[in-house]
C-alpha cells in the first residue's frame, strides 16, 4: 500500500487529504428484501455527520464498474426511508422492519486526481475491515478505489494502468456491501461461479456500441470467476476460459474497426492470459481423472504419490501461485 500511496501523491498536483475513519452500517430486513432487489442501505458517520446511501448492487449486470447511488444527510444514526433523495429508491413498507447486518470501519485517505483540464478523479485508498452484526465474522479491507467525478471513462483506466505498474493489485468486482452480506452467509462461503450472460443488443446500435456492450459482458464474466478461480475451484478456473474465448471471438469478429496496434496489444495479453488459464484447467482435470484411473483394472495403477504431487503443482501454477489481495475496485 504505501507504494500506491506514493504514487497517488505524485498524480495530484495538491496534497493528499488528512485521513478520516469512516464507519458505516448496513441494513436490510430480515428476508434481505433490498439484497433481492440489488439495492444496500447504509447510515456512514463521518466527523459527527450521518449520511444515508442507497446503492443499486449490480452482481450480475453487464457493466460491473457503474452503480446508481443516491445520498441524504440525516439528523442521527438511524436510517430514514422516508429521506427525499434515497428514500424514493427504497420499496414500500420496509420502515419497520430495517435492522443492523455488518458495518464497515476504514480508514480513508482521498487524492484529487486531474489528469486534464475536464476531468476530476478521486481517489481513495481504504483500509480497516468488514463486520458482520450476527456471527462476528471479519473480513480485511485494504483497496484503492477510483471514482470519475468529471470526464472521460478512458482517463480512469490509465490511472489504474499507472497504479498496475508500481503494484500487483486486481480488479475487486464485489462492493463492500456484498462482501458484507456474505459473512452473514453461511452458504456463500464458497465463492460463487458466474456462467456468461445473455448480451441485448438494440438493432438500432453503432457498431461501436455494440462491440463496447459485448466486452463489457465478457469482462464481468471474466471479473466475476477470478474469486473462484483463485480459490482453486476448476469450474472458475472454466468460466475464466470460456469468457476469454468469447473476447476474443468478439476481437475477430470486429477487427476490421479496431486499430492494429491495440488489437496485437490487447491480443498478446489474452494468449498470455489463455496460457496460465490452459496449465490450471489441465491440471483440475488430471486430478479429476487421476484417482479414477486407479481403480480401473486395465488401465496401470498410477503411483500412490501421485494425487498429493498433483495437488503441489496445482499451487505452484502462476494462477494459484500467491495472489494478490489488494485490489482496485468500484465505487
Amino acid at each position: 500500500m504505501p507504494k500506491l500511496e506514493r504514487a497517488l501523491v505524485k498524480m495530484t498536483p495538491a496534497s493528499a487529504g488528512v485521513p478520516s475513519r469512516l464507519i458505516s452500517t448496513y441494513y436490510d430486513t430480515p428476508d434481505l428484501a433490498l439484497k433481492r432487489r440489488g439495492l444496500s442501505l447504509r447510515v456512514r458517520e463521518q466527523g459527527g455527520r450521518f449520511i444515508q446511501t442507497v446503492k443499486t448492487t449490480n452482481p450480475g449486470g453487464i457493466d460491473i464498474l457503474k452503480r446508481g447511488e443516491w445520498e441524504d444527510e440525516l439528523a442521527e444514526a438511524r436510517p430514514d426511508p422516508y429521506a427525499a433523495q434515497s428514500g424514493e429508491h427504497l420499496p414500500e413498507g420496509i420502515s419497520g422492519d430495517l435492522q443492523p447486518l455488518f458495518a464497515t470501519d476504514v480508514t480513508r485517505t482521498t487524492f484529487a486526481i486531474k489528469p486534464a483540464s475536464a476531468t476530476r478523479i478521486e481517489a481513495a485508498i481504504d483500509q480497516g475491515e468488514i463486520r458482520a452484526a450476527g456471527n462476528g465474522g471479519i473480513e480485511p479491507i485494504s483497496e484503492v478505489e477510483l471514482e470519475l467525478k468529471s470526464g472521460e471513462p478512458a482517463a480512469l483506466y490509465d490511472v489504474a494502468l499507472q497504479l498496475l505498474d508500481v503494484a500487483a493489485i486486481r480488479i475487486e468486482p464485489r462492493s463492500k456491501s456484498e462482501r458484507g452480506y456474505r459473512l452473514g452467509d453461511e452458504t456463500a462461503a464458497t465463492p460463487s461461479v458466474v456462467h456468461a450472460a445473455p448480451v441485448a443488443l438494440d438493432p438500432v446500435m453503432t457498431v461501436e456500441a455494440a462491440l463496447q456492450e459485448i466486452g463489457r459482458a465478457c469482462l464481468t464474466h471474466l471479473l466475476h470467476n477470478e474469486t473462484a478461480a483463485l480459490a482453486m475451484n476448476p469450474e472458475g478456473v472454466h468460466q475464466m476460459r470460456v469468457a476469454v474465448r468469447r473476447i476474443r471471438s468478439a476481437i475477430s469478429g470486429f477487427k476490421k474497426l479496431l486499430p492494429a496496434a491495440d488489437r496485437r496489444r490487447v491480443s498478446g495479453k489474452l494468449t498470455w492470459l489463455v496460457d496460465i488459464l490452459g496449465r490450471a484447467r489441465n491440471l483440475d482435470v488430471f486430478a479429476t481423472l487421476a484417482p479414477a484411473a486407479q481403480t480401473q483394472q486395465t488401465l496401470r495403477p498410477i503411483d500412490g504419490a501421485a494425487t498429493p504431487q498433483i495437488a503441489h503443482r496445482r499451487q505452484e501454477t502462476p494462477l494459484y501461485d500467491g495472489a494478490a489481495r489488494q485490489s482496485v475496485r468500484p465505487g
